[in-house]
């Protein structure tokens, strides 16, 4: 992958993130965070960020569930 689209798939992924945390509800958050999850796993599979990489692969089942939990 070109580091220009690692490096926006990054910022892609923090803008997700302080999106979260702007959330008044919990279904976008949720959603949000799902997405976030997504992008930074891609990001830090590019640049081999192996604990970033972890922590979002725990992260997203568990906003999966509390998704579905939600719906």
């Amino acid at each position: 992958m070109p580091a220009e689209l690692v490096e926006i798939v990054g910022w892609i992924a923090s803008a997700f993130t302080l999106a979260t945390y702007a959330m008044k509800t919990m279904l976008p958050l949720r959603v949000a965070a799902i997405a976030s999850n997504l992008f930074f796993m891609t990001y830090s599979l590019a640049l081999e960020l192996w604990p970033m990489l972890v922590l979002d692969a725990v992260l997203l089942p568990l906003n999966l569930w509390r998704l579905w939990q939600i719906l």
